[in-house]
């Protein structure tokens, strides 16, 4: 199996994007920060093994979709608790997860993902659907 490195984005609010990431109609934009050397921040220790479950049946995909230079942008869509706890927190849940594009810059694929009208899997009431991004490059 290639190695590869991960990096979880985030997806700066420069725009309001409707109908969005979220099912609130969250705001996003293209502006893109490169995070992490690998999938943390996601949340809780049972997400992050989740979705590195789910990034391993999805290796072929991310071989065949790999450009020779850049990466491919996996988008990760997760269950947040509509409203936090009394202490803040809110908890976090795999939802699903699916290559979202591939090129050069993460910064380009990310605006070409969100522009597309799609199709995703809605959070159950008293959740929130947010969408976490994460760019794939080979690992040398």
């Amino acid at each position: 199996m290639p190695q590869y490195k991960y990096q979880t984005l985030k997806v700066k609010s420069t725009m309001p994007f409707k109908g969005g990431p979220s099912t609130k109609g969250q705001a996003v934009g293209a502006s893109v920060e490169l995070l992490h050397k690998a999938v943390v921040g996601l949340g809780s220790l049972g997400l992050g093994w989740r979705i590195n479950q789910e990034i391993e049946k999805l290796e072929p995909e991310i071989r065949k979709a790999m450009p020779r230079n850049g990466g491919v942008l996996i988008c990760v869509g997760v269950k947040e608790w509509e409203h936090a706890d009394p202490v803040g927190a809110k908890a976090r849940m795999f939802l699903n997860m699916h290559v979202a594009g591939a090129g050069s810059r993460p910064d380009q694929v990310v605006k070409q993902y969100l522009a597309r009208p799609r199709m995703v899997q809605a959070a159950p009431k008293g959740w929130v659907r947010v969408d976490e991004f994460i760019w794939v490059t080979p690992g040398n």
